[in-house]
């Protein structure tokens, strides 16, 4: 009974570990090529901070932000996979702002497309800012499952 549950404990582990890793990787790939290669038009749906991206945009180059965010979560999943303290905390920390950041220029962005009436851009913005969304949480949910707090 004992080995099933332990059992069934390492699967999840090693599902969430697997997880983890994806979703960071693919973090870090969009990052990458949305701000240093031209992607073609549909790939702006996929990037996971678009609305945020326009709105920093206006101050400072955002791959200032986002690239380091990027790294610094798959930096915390290194410190994890190798048994050091604080990859949680990294990789928490990272998707938290990423969820602000959506969270904080959405509503602005929301507001000010549908002053305009055009219902066509309204669901543009809404698609956009859908993948922001989705992303952290979707991280942080594979975080949850591989339950990395017994390190």
């Amino acid at each position: 009974m004992m080995e099933d549950i332990q059992a069934k404990r390492a699967k999840r582990v090693k599902l969430g570990k697997l997880l983890t890793l994806i979703l960071l990787l693919y973090g870090l790939a969009v990052t990458v090529a949305y701000f240093f290669c031209q992607p073609p038009e549909w790939f702006v749906w996929l990037a996971p901070f678009n609305v945020p991206s326009i709105a920093f945009a206006y101050w400072f180059s955002p791959a200032l932000l986002y690239l380091p965010l990027a790294l610094a979560a798959l930096a915390g999943w290194m410190m994890l996979h190798l048994g050091r303290l604080f990859g949680r905390e990294f990789i928490i920390v990272t998707m938290l702002i990423y969820l602000i950041c959506n969270c904080v220029f959405v509503p602005f962005y929301m507001l000010l497309v549908s002053a305009s009436w055009d219902v066509t851009l309204l669901g543009r913005m809404l698609a956009l800012s859908v993948s922001g969304l989705v992303y952290p949480i979707l991280v942080l949910v594979a975080l949850h499952v591989w339950n990395p707090r017994r390190i």
